[in-house]
């Protein structure tokens, strides 16, 4: 492990010491770490690494440099790496020479691995692998078609042009280096312009690099897109120019991985299965995905907007009005209109039809978008293991329903007389109920009769 941030510098725990021989702008570090160890809770541990200079890495186009990352990881042999959809796990691999069938518990990886001593059988989902002298990972076309047949390099392998000796018989190079940096190192692009509209020139772009140079020059359809990235490449640097056919990393991003290498180093296993939480990665979306996901948005926005300004456009969003408001009604204060009978309270709520249909229409189509994004997000939600929230979400969906029928279907209200909250204030006039309080003069003060405490009861709900 390589670490060149220097945020390190920050840490009072770390000491270094000199490689033998000594090595430039480089040294030999210990520190501590918080890991993941066999439970859900970080344990503090010491680990060793290489510290480098940032700008010497730079320099020298080291891809984490590139990407403003802090460092870099180095696979080693003999062990198991599980890429999940939050974590990077590894093990020591107990036996790693006899490669036996294997099926993978539950909630890891749902595959079958086949295999006969140290040989495996590529299927759908699982890959072998070879590890060249520079540490190139590798694979055969001929795997790679019943790993995953939408790659690129497979479709070119089907096609006549490409078919044949000289294409593909080194094999296809796994995860190269240059395509962290996709845009930069990759596919020798100077701005922007192309992943902002996702036009076919940006996928004709990629099958050129990922196809390899030989294959790419047979190709007339691709001849246009071919010529001006050997041109643009070799402007930026002409190492840069890709001329072996390759998988980037991109091409099964969306998926939880297990690569186990071998203790005798000759190759391994990659497993792989699809995420639907990783499929969501905006960098990942098409045009169109991104386009429809945004305008999505959009509306969930506007319709947000429009719940605020109606909501709070009325009096009870107010918790200052509703008290006063309620005080006034029970002491019979601050009345608006003479007092011929108390008990007709219009002078305290007055509503017409069309502020109850409004309120109703806005609180119909915010439960429908609520419902709307939940059967959108429930998928990937359970996939990246967040099946409380699914839970928590629906119980708030129903609670949510339940109110809605209540408040606007169960409920009877009176428009003349009260807002659709509920239903005692019905019945004053059909129950005969009379106001039996009389007022002495010059007091200003009023004796209570029966129907005060009726007043201040149904007032106060």
């Amino acid at each position: 492990m390589v670490v060149f941030s220097e945020r390190m510098h920050k840490s009072t725990t770390m000491n270094c010491t000199q490689f033998d021989p000594p090595r430039t702008y480089e040294a030999q570090c210990e520190d501590v770490a918080m890991v993941f160890k066999g439970s859900r809770s970080q344990h503090s541990v010491r680990t060793r690494f290489t510290f480098a200079n940032d700008h010497v890495e730079y320099s020298h186009n080291n891809r984490a440099a590139l990407l403003n990352l802090d460092g870099s990881l180095h696979l080693r042999h003999g062990t198991t790496y599980w890429l999940t959809t939050t974590h990077l796990c590894f093990a020591p691999i107990s036996d790693a020479d006899n490669v036996e069938t294997v099926i993978a518990s539950n909630g890891v990886l749902p595959l079958r691995l086949y295999g006969d001593g140290t040989s495996v059988v590529a299927s759908e989902g699982v890959l072998p692998v070879h590890i060249d002298i520079d540490g190139t990972l590798r694979s055969d076309i001929d795997d790679l078609v019943d790993f995953k047949s939408d790659l690129p390099v497979v479709e070119a392998h089907q096609r006549s042009e490409c078919t044949g000796p000289g294409f593909f018989d080194a094999g296809v190079r796994l995860f190269p280096a240059d395509a962290a940096s996709e845009r930069v190192t990759w596919l020798s692009l100077s701005d922007n312009f192309l992943y902002e509209y996702g036009n076919p020139i940006l996928r004709k772009r990629r099958d050129v690099v990922e196809i390899g140079k030989a294959c790419a020059d047979a190709r007339t359809d691709l001849a246009h897109v071919n010529n001006l990235y050997r041109l643009d490449c070799a402007i930026i640097d002409p190492t840069w120019c890709q001329e072996y056919p390759s998988m980037p990393f991109r091409r099964i991003a969306t998926s939880r991985m297990r690569l186990d290498l071998r203790r005798d180093q000759s190759g391994g296993v990659l497993l792989a299965s699809e995420s639907g939480a990783l499929a969501l990665i905006p960098f990942l979306a098409s045009y169109n995905e991104g386009l429809w996901l945004a305008i999505g948005r959009l509306i969930i926005m506007l319709l947000t907007a429009a719940v605020v300004f109606v909501r709070g456009s009325q009096n009870a969003s107010s918790s200052r009005y509703m008290f006063s408001h309620v005080l006034d009604t029970i002491l019979c204060r601050d009345m608006r209109f003479e007092i011929q009978n108390p008990l007709n309270l219009r002078w305290a709520m007055q509503h017409n039809l069309s502020e109850i249909v409004v309120d109703a229409s806005i609180t119909a189509v915010a439960l429908l978008s609520r419902i709307l994004v939940y059967a959108y997000s429930v998928q990937p939600l359970i996939s990246d293991q967040l099946s409380h929230v699914v839970v928590f979400e629906a119980i708030g969906i129903g609670a949510s329903a339940v109110h809605f029928t209540l408040r606007y279907a169960v409920l009877k209200w009176d428009l003349a007389n009260v807002v659709p909250r509920g239903r005692r204030w019905r019945g004053w006039r059909r129950r005969g109920w009379r106001w039996r309080g009389r007022w002495r003069r010059g007091r200003g003060r009023r004796r209570r009769g029966r129907g005060d405490d009726a007043l201040a009861r149904n007032a106060a709900y």
